[in-house]
């Protein structure tokens, strides 16, 4: 091969070995730039409704995977209670149906089952037909006792009472709540229910008739007191006596048997002005079944009247309410001619005030826009300072009509902090 011929192929076997290098270079080029495009590139967002891709498996719950070098945690032991803890055995005792004639028993029993002493403050029933004893006020855990509540049953019918245990430490009860129930069939059945003669003019004598009953027919009615009072006067002026059951027979025509008993209460033309509260007390003796002994029993009715004249009041009295120290007051009673016949107020007094002098007043204003002499303002003002107590007391007011020259209205309130809450 001449020399000629040896260059050519030499030329053409170099090109090819720089072509060959050329391309292997050229895919690692390439290939190294797809990698930084996946990594500097920016993200591909997903095609609507387009789950993107995870890692997580097709089943995505979370499986808990426990540290074999953790031991497995213990059951808690409940704690140990801490403190006083009153434990009743019941909290509601129901004597079902009674009479009204015998106080009814019953106790509640309790253990303190805390770990600190229980101190028993104090036990208030909700009404004064219940009692409660209870010896010791102090328990130890482990120790216990039992209240004693007693009741004197009045009314009728389905009636609940409650006590409230007061005590300083228990847990989580500080004030537990006991109840008693009871439902009340009265031995002496009276109607009305109360005697209520309404307005009447003074100098006037006014009578109401009560029917009695009883599940005994053969109950007798053994006495009768009548009390009554008006301001600063009981008196006379109310009384009672039992009459024929059977007088007046028309009015127990067609079949309607008469009652037991009958008993007019009358409101003599004594009755002095204002209001009038009085007391009816019914003595009867018989047996509440057939079986039972026979018993004593009393049965009180409640009567009330306003009697006026030429003057009469929108109240009976002034009714303060529940204050607390430093607050003020102002209550009033309008007085005023219903026959337009004029009348003077002639002075205003306040008797018997508990509130220290200069914190309770008493003033006389005329109505606004009444005829002369026909309506007046007694106000009754005051501030209640450092003062706590009971606001009781009269206003006498003095006027110049017959037979009313003396009005008196008594004053009803409290000052008192304010209650602790329970």
């Amino acid at each position: 091969m001449n020399s000629k011929n040896l260059n050519g192929w030499t030329t053409v076997l170099l090109v090819a070995a720089v072509a060959s290098l050329w391309s292997l270079a050229g895919c690692d080029r390439s290939g190294g730039a797809s990698a930084n495009v996946a990594e500097a590139g920016p993200a591909v967002t997903p095609a609507k409704n387009e789950t993107p891709a995870t890692n997580k498996p097709a089943d995505s719950k979370a499986e808990t995977v426990k540290d074999p070098q953790k031991p497995a945690s213990e059951p808690r032991e409940p704690e140990e209670q801490v403190g006083a803890v009153i434990d009743f055995k019941k909290r509601v005792h129901d004597f079902g149906e009674i009479w009204d004639v015998a106080e009814q028993t019953c106790s509640f029993e309790f253990t303190n089952t805390g770990t600190e002493t229980l101190v028993i403050k104090d036990i208030k029933p909700s009404c004064g037909c219940t009692a409660v004893k209870l010896d010791q006020m102090t328990f130890a855990p482990g120790e216990g006792s039992a209240i004693e509540v007693s009741f004197k049953p009045k009314g009728f019918g389905k009636q609940t009472k409650s006590v409230d245990v007061i005590t300083e430490n228990s847990w989580p009860e500080r004030i537990p709540k006991l109840k008693i129930v009871a439902t009340i069939k009265p031995f002496v059945q009276v109607k009305p229910y109360t005697v209520r003669f309404g307005s009447v003019r003074l100098g006037e004598t006014h009578r109401q008739i009560l029917e009695i009953n009883s599940a005994d027919k053969t109950m007798e009615i053994t006495n009768i007191e009548a009390t009554a009072r008006s301001g600063s006067r009981v008196g006379e002026f109310l009384s009672a006596e039992v009459i024929d059951p059977a007088e007046d027979n028309g009015e127990y025509g067609g079949g309607k048997e008469p009652p037991l008993h009958r008993i007019a209460v009358t409101l003599d033309d004594t009755a002095p002005w204002g209001q009038v509260y009085g007391t009816l007390k019914i003595h009867a003796r018989g047996r509440p079944s057939p079986d039972a002994e026979p018993v004593e029993h009393v049965k009180s009715v409640s009567i009330n009247a306003k009697v006026f004249g030429r003057i009469t009041s929108d109240e009976s009295m002034f009714r303060v309410g529940t204050l607390k120290p430093g607050a003020s007051f102002s209550k009033e009673i309008k007085l005023t001619s219903p026959s337009g016949d004029p009348f003077a107020v002639l002075g205003v007094e306040l008797l018997d005030s508990r509130m220290p002098e200069g914190q309770i007043r008493v003033h006389v204003v005329p109505v606004d826009g009444a005829a002369e002499g026909t309506g007046y303002r007694i106000v009754l003002s005051g501030e209640a300072r450092e003062y706590t107590g009971s606001v009781s007391g009269k206003v006498r007011v003095t006027t110049d009509a017959p037979g009313e020259e003396e009005l008196i209205f008594s004053l009803g309130g409290i000052v008192r902090t304010t209650q602790p809450k329970r």
